[in-house]
C-alpha cells in the first residue's frame, strides 16, 4: 500500500471503516467535585431549569445550556432540539445553578465568558466529573483557551462568529455519540498556531500522529508511511516526548487523538473523525 501524503490526513480522509479496525474505547474519567460559583442576585427566575419538552421520550438524552446573554441562549436551546433525541432541561447564566441540576445533564453547551469573566478550567473540570460531555459554544476561540479546555476533556469547540444553528445541531448529534468536534476553520487556526505550549512536530511526526491516533494499529500506521511498524513507533514516541518536554502529558491512544484534535492535526469528529479509541 502507498504511503499516505499529509494533505490526505489534515481533513479525515482516513475512512471511519478503516479506523475502527482497531478496537477503539474512551478512557473513562470520574470525580466528586461540582463548581461552586454564585448566581448573580439581580436573574430571573424564568432563566433557571427549563421544562421537558412535551412529545419527547423519557430516554431522551438531557442537554443544558449555559449562556449569559438570553437572545443567544434561547437560539441555541432552539437550534438543540431540533436533535433528535434531544431534551433540553435547563436554560441558565449560573454555573452554580448547573450544578444543582439533577441528575445531571448528559450534554452541556457552555459559553467560557459569563458576566464578563472566563470559565476557568477547573470549573470545566468539574462539570465533566459530574459525567456531562462539554461542547463550548462560544466567541472565545483562542488557540491556547481551545487547547487547555481539549486537555479538561472538552468534547468540542463551535465559534460563534461563523457557525449556523445547522452546524450546532451537528455538532451536538456528533459529541452525543461519543465523538469530538471542531470546524475545519477552527482546525486551520488551531494547526497554524505557534504558542510556547505546541511542540513543533516535523512533517513525518505529524502524519504519524494523524495516522495512529484516527485509530490505526502501529503495523497499519508503518504500511501506510512506508515504514516498518518499529520506525513509526519510534516516530510517536518523538511526538510524546515532545509533547511531555512543552508540558503536555499525553500517556494514552485517547490523549493522543485529543492532542491531534486540538491542534488541528485532525479535524473533530464532525468533518471526518470519530470518536472512541483503544490502544
Amino acid at each position: 500500500m502507498s504511503a499516505t501524503n499529509g494533505s490526505d490526513l489534515q481533513w479525515g480522509r482516513v475512512t471511519k471503516g478503516e479506523a475502527l479496525l482497531d478496537d477503539m474505547k474512551p478512557d473513562a474519567a470520574a470525580a466528586d467535585q461540582v463548581p461552586a460559583d454564585t448566581c448573580p442576585p439581580d436573574r430571573g427566575q424564568a432563566q433557571g431549569q427549563a421544562q421537558e419538552q412535551p412529545g419527547r421520550s423519557a430516554v431522551d438524552q438531557r442537554i443544558a445550556v449555559v449562556d449569559d446573554h438570553v437572545l443567544v441562549r434561547d437560539g441555541i436551546a432552539s437550534a438543540a432540539r431540533e436533535v433528535p433525541g434531544v431534551s433540553v432541561v435547563s436554560e441558565t447564566d449560573c454555573l452554580a445553578e448547573l450544578a444543582a441540576l439533577q441528575p445531571p445533564a448528559d450534554l452541556v453547551l457552555l459559553d467560557m465568558d459569563l458576566h464578563g469573566t472566563a470559565v476557568r478550567p477547573d470549573e470545566v473540570a468539574q462539570i465533566g466529573a459530574r459525567g456531562s460531555r462539554i461542547l463550548i459554544v462560544s466567541a472565545m476561540a483562542k488557540p491556547p483557551i481551545v487547547r487547555q479546555l481539549m486537555a479538561q476533556g472538552v468534547a468540542g469547540y463551535v465559534p460563534k462568529r461563523d457557525s449556523t444553528a445547522e452546524v450546532l445541531g451537528e455538532a451536538i448529534a456528533a459529541v452525543l455519540r461519543g465523538e469530538y468536534w471542531t470546524t475545519p476553520a477552527l482546525a486551520a487556526v488551531l494547526s497554524a498556531d505557534t504558542s510556547s505550549d505546541r511542540p513543533e512536530l516535523s512533517d513525518r511526526e505529524r502524519e504519524a500522529l494523524a495516522l495512529y491516533a484516527s485509530g490505526f494499529k502501529m503495523s497499519s500506521v508503518g504500511r501506510r508511511m512506508g515504514i516498518s511498524p518499529h520506525t513509526a513507533k519510534r516516530y510517536i514516541d518523538r511526538v510524546r516526548a515532545k509533547y511531555c518536554a512543552v508540558g503536555r502529558d499525553i500517556g494514552s491512544k485517547t490523549d493522543l487523538y485529543k492532542v491531534a484534535v486540538s491542534d488541528g492535526i485532525l479535524p473533530g469528529s464532525g468533518h471526518g473523525g470519530h470518536g472512541g479509541h483503544g490502544e
